[in-house]
């Protein structure tokens, strides 16, 4: 599984705990007579839109190995290596949450799951014209289409609002679907796997009352690489793998109980 590289991970994580802090160490007014803090202990569930967009993702391709035998695939690194497909899956997203809240001095703690439809994805093809038997075009589509998360929360009540950090598991079903026609052969292939991996973001929550919130929060979030295989009626292969990985930008509505 490709990770997130150390230093945007931390950078991630930083800035999210460093806003929670920072909110942390200011003064809490009384807010007006006519509106009440909020208390954020308790349940809460809810429902939630918004989308999401993949990192810059290169699909590579081992057509090279797999079809045309070493001998070609030598000609061919030594003209810099088999080019890869741009993948830039973006779509929107929807789904509910619910979870629960402890609030203690000015700390909230909080547990929450969500549940998500997803119109993720992305299409992409290349044609190459290296050594004649593997000349040709490879398509790839891929696509997110349901995922879910459970996340832990951490979070400074100022006012009516809840500054927080957050982070936890993420798992989906990840499919794509890849073509190739060449030269020396033609063949299709599709696969589907539920995935797991990590999420990790911040976000706000706005208390209307004593009953309802809304909220914005982002997620950067790591589903791993996947693979697909097609498969020619001749017996050769074509293997594809791509990353599923990118950002989640959400509004939600919650009802607290």
């Amino acid at each position: 599984m490709r990770r997130l590289p150390f230093a945007r991970l931390a950078v991630v994580c930083v800035f999210g705990f460093a806003s929670v802090a920072f909110a942390a160490s200011l003064p809490i007014k009384a807010p007006a007579a006519s509106i009440a803090a909020t208390n954020w202990t308790g349940w809460y569930a809810g429902i939630n839109g918004g989308y999401a967009w993949g990192s810059n993702n290169d699909a590579s391709n081992d057509a090279c190995t797999q079809l045309a035998g070493q001998n070609m695939c030598s000609l061919y690194v030594a003209r810099g290596g088999f080019p890869a497909i741009q993948m830039k899956p973006h779509g929107f997203i929807g789904g509910a949450q619910i979870g629960y809240n402890w609030q203690t001095a000015n700390f909230v703690w909080g547990l929450e799951t969500d549940f998500q439809g997803s119109g993720l994805g992305s299409s992409g093809s290349q044609t190459t014209t290296p050594p004649a038997l593997i000349t040709g075009t490879t398509t790839l589509e891929h696509e997110l289409r349901w995922f879910g998360t459970a996340r832990g929360r951490l979070g400074v009540p100022v006012s009516n609002f809840l500054l927080y950090a957050t982070g936890g598991l993420i798992y989906g079903d990840v499919g794509s679907s890849s073509t190739f026609s060449a030269t020396a052969a033609s063949g299709t292939g599709t696969s589907s796997s539920i995935r797991a991996g990590w999420a990790v973001g911040a976000g706000t929550e706005l208390g209307l009352g004593p009953s309802w919130t809304v909220k914005l929060e982002y997620l950067y979030f790591d589903l791993g690489r996947d693979s697909v295989t097609a498969v020619a009626a001749t017996g050769q292969t074509l293997t594809v793998s791509q990353e599923m990985a990118g950002h989640i930008l959400r509004a939600g509505l919650n009802y607290r109980f």
